[in-house]
């Protein structure tokens, strides 16, 4: 999600290269309980593609109608996605704990983007900061834009998660900016009609979602400016919480996300006195938070990962 501050300055993206600060959690990577470790390295990322952001809106093409295949290609499998508020696209690698630059946007909307997910095609959805009348599909290969049939809603959370029969649902959550109960919408991705499953018992800030092949549905919940954000499980039938945790952050400042892989959950966020968004891992298991990466150079506004990512960690 977008940051409510004041954004830094937009940072030119190369289309070759791009500088990101990181520390490696095989390298020695440090527990830490809210923020606190500093471990750091230039590495350098190559695009996948050349090319420059057009700035263009692809809104008044035709929609595309319904899912894609149910393929499950290796890249949906082993990777998050990231869009930063720059206006480019960039993956995470759980496995590897490497974050690459696929490329700048391409034909999307000329404003930055706040929300992603992932279908078991390995197709990007995205939501952008501009109104166009659809929801965006994002190629993750090309970064290419093209209208999906979804309803345009501004300032919302959206996820894939199973629906019990091999396939998937997409779920939206309108944020409320603390001023009523968090809403949850299930999405026929056909029609692209939005239907209100039922509503939470917290009315938080602002959300941000991932969903599992298993049918399970989470929020990173923005409580307020002054106090730590939550971690809840939303029941995908009620919209009620199933559970929730308090995470040992300090409370969200800028741009943040966050997804589900291989049974931890990773945030990304920024707390505007850093170059650009961190990277932590919570364990659910041992309710611990790792540092992964911090000073990124950009700002993740939104995280997107498929159905296909492991429930638990790969052999």
């Amino acid at each position: 999600m977008r940051a409510r501050a004041t954004l830094r300055a937009r940072v030119a993206l190369s289309c070759s290269t791009v500088l990101i600060a990181c520390a490696s959690a095989n390298s020695g990577a440090t527990s830490v309980s809210g923020s606190g470790a500093t471990a750091s390295s230039s590495i350098s990322t190559s695009a996948s593609s050349s090319g420059s952001a057009s700035g263009s809106s692809s809104s008044g093409l035709a929609c595309i109608d319904g899912p894609s295949p149910d393929s499950c290609p290796e890249d949906a499998k082993n990777y998050i996605y990231m869009v930063a508020q720059q206006g480019a696209l960039f993956r995470f690698s759980p496995s590897t704990q490497k974050v690459e630059l696929v490329d700048k946007f391409h034909d999307c909307p000329p404003a930055s983007p706040f929300a992603l997910t992932i279908d078991r095609g390995g197709r990007g959805w995205a939501q952008f900061e501009a109104e166009p009348s659809q929801m965006q599909h994002l190629d993750l290969g090309s970064t290419t834009c093209s209208p999906s049939c979804v309803p345009h809603t501004p300032e919302c959370a959206l996820a894939f998660a199973g629906d019990g029969a091999g396939g998937e649902m997409l779920y939206l959550a309108p944020e409320t900016d603390g001023g009523s109960l968090q809403e949850l919408l299930r999405v026929d991705i056909v029609t692209g009609k939005a239907t209100s499953v039922g509503f939470s018992d917290i009315a938080p800030v602002g959300v941000d979602m991932t969903g599992t092949s298993d049918g399970r549905l989470f929020q990173f919940v923005k409580t307020s400016a002054t106090t730590p954000p939550l971690l809840a499980e939303v029941d995908p039938a009620t919209g009620k919480l199933v559970s929730r945790t308090t995470l040992p952050m300090p409370p969200i400042e800028g741009a943040w996300a966050f997804a589900f892989w291989g049974g931890s959950f990773y945030f990304f966020t920024d707390d505007l006195s850093s170059f650009g968004s961190r990277i932590d891992r919570w364990d659910p298991g041992t309710q611990t938070l790792t540092l992964v990466m911090k000073d990124l150079g950009v700002d993740i506004s939104g995280a997107g990962v498929s159905t296909c990512a492991p429930l638990t960690p790969p052999a």
